[in-house]
């Protein structure tokens, strides 16, 4: 059968410092008393596999999916890749508290040292929402060299060496790997980025996790992947450029990925990446998705896989909409 627009059953990530913002912000279902950390959107990971919601391959599993049909799906430029997960994944991330300090390797350093058999992770945050005041660590502070990290390590004090952020809704920064970063509390980030979760926990603020116990550190690989050379990090100058009209505007650009935002007031036509798939994420707004004849509803927190069959989408808002949309270059 013809590939139509995907949506996907959330999985839903318990952690020590989530909250419950992704229900009021976002329209999330989540259970009871749980302070969830991440909503994984769109994933092919290990054991952690999106599955369809909706359509006539209601429950069919993301794997399957692209696996079955390359071409159809990920499109025929990519579709020859041998790629071993789906490449990209997308994911919330609701801070109530202080993540760890941590930090992400490279695809030469994961592939040769990686304990897990993960692959390198770089990785961009779009701010959904933040309190007043709220920030977060992106980078090392000006002039810190890897004896300084290591020497205020060792003595608790760390926190000299980051480079501080205050953020605001519509703000998107780029971790590259080998980047520092820690996310602070009251922010709400949408988080895009290569099929990889090979984390490097560098401190941890001295607390336990859900079994009581510290959690672990990775600092032996942290000091090998970490980038001394670059320095602060801070939102993107082309998060902040004029908005016309249903019109893809590029805010992040790597290897591995690109990402656009499109903003709309008013019905306009959204043409494909060229011959290979996109993943739409609504971040606010609302409205409706046409497809082959089809409509979708969409509103914030949806994420959509556009497959690579799919030549145009015409989007008619029911409000101011935006969405962010990815794509593998």
């Amino acid at each position: 059968m013809r590939p139509y627009p995907f949506k996907f059953y959330e999985i839903y990530k318990s952690k020590i410092w989530g909250g419950r913002r992704m229900e009021s912000a976002l329209g999330k279902r989540l259970a009871p008393e749980v302070q969830i950390g991440e909503s994984w959107e769109l994933v092919d990971h290990f054991d952690d596999v999106s599955v369809v919601r909706g359509g006539l391959l209601e429950g069919v599993p993301l794997r399957e999916l692209w696996k079955d049909a390359p071409s159809s799906i990920l499109g025929k430029p990519l579709a020859g890749r041998k790629f071993k997960e789906f490449p990209l994944l997308v994911k919330f991330i609701d801070a109530s508290g202080t993540l760890s300090v941590q930090v992400h390797p490279d695809e030469a350093y994961a592939r040769e040292h990686d304990p897990a058999g993960e692959s390198g992770k770089n990785e961009a945050w779009y701010v959904v929402s933040a309190g007043e005041g709220a920030e977060l660590t992106a980078g090392l502070a000006d002039g810190v060299s890897r004896k300084d990290f290591k020497r205020l390590l060792d003595g608790g004090q760390v926190e000299e060496c980051l480079n501080r952020v205050k953020v605001k809704p519509g703000d998107l920064i780029h971790i590259a790997a080998g980047t520092v970063h820690s996310i602070g509390p009251g922010i709400l980030i949408l988080e895009i980025q290569q099929t990889s979760d090979a984390t490097y926990r560098v401190w941890d603020w001295g607390r336990t996790g859900q079994d009581g116990k510290p959690r672990p550190l990775h600092v032996e690989h942290a000091l090998k992947v970490i980038d001394f050379s670059r320095g602060p990090v801070g939102p993107a100058a082309a998060g902040q450029e004029p908005e016309e009209n249903g019109k893809p505007v590029v805010v992040d650009r790597c290897d591995e990925f690109v990402i656009e935002k499109v903003t709309g007031d008013k019905g306009f036509a959204l043409a494909s990446a060229g011959d290979r798939f996109s993943i739409l994420v609504c971040v606010s707004g609302s409205g409706s998705l046409l497809a082959e004849g089809e409509r979708y509803s969409c509103a914030a927190g949806d994420t959509i896989l556009l497959p690579a069959a799919i030549d145009a989408v015409a989007i008619e808002p029911a409000e101011k909409i935006v969405f962010l949309r990815a794509y593998i270059p």
